[in-house]
């Protein structure tokens, strides 16, 4: 048993609630006050090692999947671009499209290309009426024979 590992031992990796996540969070620095040699020691490494064989695979499954995603969004804009633009170009002038595109570029160069949302200028409403009495009063008449006082 590894004491200074939040996780058991590298036989609990499938097992382990730690590892079933695939978390374990091993550092380096973890095994510089101990001895070379120690099994410790060895044992960090060994689960160290294997979290970086890990992660590497993962940023390969990321860097492939996103390689995928921007192939399939490309295909799809060309596809789209295909079907629409001959149908926008049956139904339309020559001008009218032209004039389009100018009005969607000077849109695109005005826009911040995220919502502003300005502060108030003045302070909201106050939705719920103002008490006629306080809460402890109306607890108060409501806990005490007789009614309000």
């Amino acid at each position: 048993m590894v004491a200074s590992v939040s996780c058991r031992s590298p036989s609990d990796r499938v097992t382990g609630t730690r590892w079933s996540l695939g978390v374990c969070p091993v550092r380096g620095e973890r095994t510089s006050g101990i001895p070379a040699g120690d099994p410790r020691r060895e044992e960090l490494v060994d689960l160290l090692t294997d979290q970086l064989v890990r992660h590497t695979r993962a940023e390969e499954e990321h860097d492939r999947l996103v390689g995928r995603l921007t192939e399939e969004a490309t295909r799809h804009a060309g596809d789209e671009e295909a079907r629409l633009f001959p149908a926008v170009r049956a139904v339309t002038t020559e001008a009218e499209p032209h004039a389009l595109a100018v009005r969607a570029r000077e849109t695109e160069e005005s826009s911040t290309g995220r919502p502003r949302h300005r502060p108030p200028t003045e302070r909201p409403t106050d939705r719920l009426p103002p008490p006629e009495r306080s809460v402890v009063e109306r607890m108060r008449d409501y806990l005490l024979p007789g009614g309000p006082h």
